[in-house]
């Protein structure tokens, strides 16, 4: 009897990669998918595949979903506003708790 299939989407960061470490764990053959929404840091799927990697995923397959495509804001609708993820915007850094939000 072959292993139960899971489906673990993977973004390079701690949430995911411990989704998918449970999978595993659980005994799971484990396939994982990454999306590359047009993100201006490369890192995040370089991230993916390592951990995809890491964690014995049988694939890792990455979607191309560019989610500026449309009208250049995110989701590809101005009413929702845009994202430092994916937009020329400067992406803030060293900012102080209390500044974060505003």
């Amino acid at each position: 009897m072959s292993a139960p299939r899971a489906v673990c989407l993977v973004s390079g960061g701690m949430d995911s990669a411990v989704a998918l470490a449970i999978a595993r764990a659980e005994g799971r053959a484990c396939y994982a998918l990454s999306v590359d929404y047009g993100q201006r840091h490369a890192v995040e799927l370089a991230c993916a595949a390592r951990v995809a990697r890491a964690l014995g995923a049988v694939e890792h397959r990455v979607v191309a979903l560019d989610l500026r495509a449309r009208d250049g804001s995110a989701l590809g609708n101005s009413a929702l506003g845009g994202s430092a993820l994916t937009s020329d915007a400067a992406v803030p850094k060293d900012r102080a708790h209390a500044a974060i939000g505003r």
